[in-house]
């Protein structure tokens, strides 16, 4: 089985025309995650002629999705392992985000399952 598209993350909008022009030679079509309240996601000239043409493609979503509730079950499973407490507290992660507020290191411990991505900036 070939894999035919691409998954552009963590942005919305390809920027980078020479990346997107050259990543089109291999990959059939790129998807990008974008919500559902963004009408036109794409803004330069490469990026709109590729969605006209349907290689460039949103994955439109939405936080009622049903798929979006069971990831976050998922998610949070994770994070109560011991393998996800071992990336939250990571010393190497934790320095790379020390600027961010509110981020990987907690102001509190967490309350309950859903109390823990508030605290840790997720």
């Amino acid at each position: 089985m070939a894999f035919t598209t691409a998954l552009y993350y963590p942005w919305i909008d390809v920027r980078d025309e020479s990346w997107l022009k050259n990543a089109l030679l291999y990959w059939e079509n790129i998807r990008t995650i974008v919500p559902e309240s963004i009408d036109a996601p794409y803004t330069t000239r490469t990026a709109k002629e590729a969605y006209e043409a349907e290689l460039l493609q949103p994955l439109y979503v939405e936080s009622r999705m049903q798929v979006i509730d069971e990831l976050t079950d998922d998610v949070l499973k994770y994070l109560e392992s011991p393998e996800g407490a071992e990336v939250l507290m990571a010393r190497d992660i934790r320095g790379c985000f020390k600027s961010l507020p509110g981020c990987i290191q907690p102001l509190r411990p967490p309350r309950d399952r859903y109390d823990r991505i508030r605290v840790y900036g997720f």
